[in-house]
């Protein structure tokens, strides 16, 4: 929109990370170098981790730049939400090892034969693990167990795990100490100074438009940019493409202070309304980095849950329902487990049917789910999200370090959440009630032969869109939030996704491009396509 304004090829302060736009502050060139020795060094463990928005993925793409030679093999884990066996079988895949084995006994000997060939021929083998702050404790205790692969002399697998600040807290859990006194290596991406902000927005604005466009923000605009954004570099991407738009609705050539301070108080409106607590004299990165965490499309919104494929649910029925089969919930996670599991069968229609098996871990919910004709994705995301995506799903809490608890989300009123069994002796829950004791991950269940249909992109319903918006983000091709509507961003991750499946770029998501995607959500731990019942699959289904 402004680019032709002020003579710029491109936008400059795009969101989107762009190789061109490569800019190393000195806090990215001293934790590169932490890497760079830990890797080469083979210490085992490195630990980075950064805020919100602070560089994390340019750090990453920095690090693979310097280690793509035939001295190195990598494998990078962009999707933390596995399981320990799924975590195996894709570190097998990475490294083009056989990665559909049944036992994670199996798939260690084939990374064992690997690395030790690796070691021999001198190549440095290395794992990177992005969010590692979404690991479950017992993947990360699985890794622990995969450092234990190593020589007399050496560690044949270099493990770098880089997160945001609360992959340092989960760290510190008791039951992770070995792990984390196995990091050798540490080090923290902090914000930039005032001097690399100033160089960073002259580096984007001459890299979009030439020496001259370097000078766009004066010095006082430059300055109110460092003060506002703290130094948070996607941060200072928001306030200078506002503040670039304004100038150019008001005719300005250039940025100045009072034009930021506009942009500034448009941001601070808009993360407002996007938060869901209010931080009475936060500061605008307060503002972003809540919303970020909370990520809440609305506030305030009456939402209905809908049956993915069948009528809507009578609240009023399910309620008593639910208050009827569970008289007094366990407080053994393993028949609270099961409470949870029966209570959304029985929304599907399907009699208690649990079998006598231990329902402990995601896998076992996922095991006892399919044996009862259901369906199961991975989900992550909020409850915003999950209302939209009209789909029953278990919730995993955040019950303490000894057990894992699972809720049956059973739809939304306003800001009530209704669950089952009962947590803290309720069944319907206030909105920030829930988000306390939920961070965001789960198990989408439905029963049917489809979870997302094709069509033309004009004639998809608002549901199939949120599924489908779920699973580009899920996979990588999409960067943002679910919004329901298809919008340019979806149409563009389905023609950059087309293209690489070599399939005609035609933003539309047509019977061969669903196929496609199917292939591509193996990968990543979940199929959204019925499989036959006497088909073996360590994935989701």
């Amino acid at each position: 929109m402004y680019c032709d304004f002020f003579g710029l090829q491109q936008k400059p302060f795009s969101l989107t990370p762009n190789p061109q736009f490569l800019f190393l502050s000195r806090q990215h060139r001293d934790v590169l170098a932490h890497l760079l020795y830990g890797l080469k060094s083979r210490c085992g463990f490195i630990g980075i981790s950064g805020e919100v928005g602070t560089g994390k993925t340019t750090l990453l793409r920095s690090l693979l730049q310097e280690i793509d030679t035939d001295d190195y093999r990598i494998a990078l884990i962009f999707n933390p939400f596995l399981s320990s066996h799924e975590l195996l079988s894709a570190i097998n895949r990475e490294f083009d090892l056989p990665s559909s084995l049944r036992s994670n006994e199996e798939l260690l000997n084939q990374l064992n034969h690997f690395l030790l060939e690796e070691s021999m021929a001198g190549r440095i083998v290395v794992l990177i693990i992005d969010e590692a702050q979404n690991l479950a404790p017992e993947v990360l205790e699985q890794i622990r167990l995969i450092s234990n692969l190593e020589t007399d002399s050496e560690k044949l697998l270099q493990i770098a795990l880089v997160g945001q600040p609360e992959l340092d807290q989960l760290l510190q859990r008791k039951d992770l100490r070995q792990l984390n006194q196995r990091i050798a290596v540490r080090s923290k991406l902090n914000a930039m100074t005032q001097e690399d902000s100033t160089r960073y927005v002259r580096h984007r604005l001459q890299v979009a438009g030439g020496e001259n466009a370097a000078g766009l923000f004066s010095k006082p605009a430059l300055n109110t940019v460092f003060r506002h954004s703290e130094g948070i570099p996607r941060l200072i991407n928001l306030i200078c493409d506002r503040a670039l738009l304004i100038a150019f609705g008001r005719e300005q050539r250039y940025v100045d202070a009072r034009t930021v301070r506009a942009a500034v108080a448009e941001l601070d409106k808009t993360l407002k309304a996007l938060s869901v607590f209010r931080i009475p004299g936060a500061s605008l990165w307060e503002w972003f980095r809540e919303a970020t965490f909370r990520r809440q499309m609305s506030k305030g919104n009456s939402v209905q849950y809908v049956r993915a494929d069948g009528p809507m649910i009578d609240e009023e029925a399910s309620a008593s329902e639910s208050v009827a089969s569970d008289p007094e919930a366990s407080d053994v996670p393993d028949e609270f487990n099961r409470q949870a599991l029966n209570d959304l069968a029985r929304r599907w229609k399907i009699p208690s049917a649990v079998s006598s098996s231990r329902l402990m871990t995601d896998d076992d919910i996922v095991r006892e789910a399919r044996r009862m004709g259901l369906q199961v994705i991975p989900f992550c995301g909020d409850l915003t999200l999950l209302a939209n995506l009209q789909c029953p799903a278990l919730l995993k809490m955040d019950d303490g370090p000894e057990s894992q608890r699972f809720l049956a989300f059973d739809g939304m009123s306003g800001e009530q959440v209704r669950i089952s069994p009962a947590w803290n002796g309720r069944k319907r829950l206030e909105r920030h009630d829930l988000e306390a004791d939920w961070h965001g991950h789960g198990l989408l269940l439905w029963n049917g032969t489809a979870w997302l249909s094709t069509g033309e992109n004009d004639h998809l319903s608002a549901r199939d869109i949120y599924r489908l918006q779920h699973l580009l983000i899920t996979t990588g091709w999409m960067k943002g939030s679910a919004s329901g509507r298809f919008d340019e961003s979806t149409k563009q991750a389905l023609k950059v996704f087309q293209c690489a499946c070599d399939l005609s770029p035609d933003g539309r998501l047509g019977a061969e491009t669903l196929s496609r995607l199917q292939s591509e959500a193996k990968r990543f731990g979940f199929c959204l396509k019925k499989e036959s019942r006497n088909e073996n699959h360590e994935q989701y289904s």
